[in-house]
């Protein structure tokens, strides 16, 4: 099950129970939009995401725990955003992350 959220340019924040229904989602397309920021629980549903992609976006910071339950996450893309720093424990969740794209 795939969602494209991508390439809309009035798109700048999401409802943090967007994803709350699609706990069998794979993988998720929300690129080149004009994200800001994005809500720690956004993707807490979405347990069996392995693709996420969120490059070119902007994105200054993330949650600590945005990533927490996505533990089947193989690929995340991050480029393309205004990212400086990242939290110590972004990641420790994601013992599946194969890919990841700065």
């Amino acid at each position: 099950l795939h969602l494209n959220l991508h390439l809309n340019p009035k798109l700048s924040q999401l409802p943090s129970d967007l994803f709350c229904c699609l706990p069998k989602l794979q993988k998720l397309s929300l690129r080149n939009n004009q994200l800001q920021y994005l809500h720690p629980q956004l993707f807490l549903a979405l347990t069996s995401l392995s693709i996420l992609l969120l490059n070119d976006n902007n994105l200054v910071t993330l949650p600590e725990s945005i990533f927490k339950n996505l533990v089947g996450l193989e690929t995340l893309d991050l480029k393309g955003n205004h990212l400086k720093t990242l939290p110590e424990d972004l990641f420790s969740s994601n013992t599946a992350l194969n890919a990841l794209h700065l």
